[in-house]
């Protein structure tokens, strides 16, 4: 089990919906579902977007949640830091072998867990916010 804690989101995030991950060499962007707020479980049309920056490392699992131990949790997040991870230190310590005279800026593991599926990434920096409406609107297209 992974000790974790929860990072807020601006929207509640709706567990009953899949993520999708875009990926590029240096950076990553998870989407994600959103109700309206607390009161309203219904999903509406409108999409979260987690980028993380400068991802060094990304593992995606179709299996439904996350192998976890939440020991700080945020109402409605499912965006989580995982606690002294032997994954960061694996990927770091191979990325010194690799480059031994770069100096490594600070990362962090991540997991976002989604219905039947969850990404884990290990980066420097996140950002979570809604996507805008243009940016929700051709994600859907894409889907349909």
């Amino acid at each position: 089990m992974l000790n974790v804690c929860a990072i807020p989101t601006p929207e509640p995030m709706a567990p009953n919906a899949d993520i999708a991950l875009v990926e590029t060499p240096r950076i990553s962007v998870v989407y994600f579902a959103c109700y309206d707020n607390e009161a309203n479980v219904e999903i509406t049309e409108y999409i979260g977007r987690l980028t993380a920056d400068r991802t060094v490392a990304i593992r995606m699992y179709g299996f439904e949640g996350a192998p976890i131990n939440i020991v700080e949790n945020v109402s409605d997040s499912y965006i989580y830091e995982v606690i002294d991870s032997e994954w960061l230190v694996e990927v770091n310590a191979e990325a010194r072998r690799r480059y031994p005279n770069t100096t490594r800026e600070s990362q962090q593991h991540i997991i976002v867990e989604g219905h039947d599926s969850y990404v884990e990434l290990v980066c420097s920096s996140i950002s979570i916010e809604r996507a805008s409406p243009d940016e929700t609107a051709a994600f859907w297209d894409q889907l349909i």
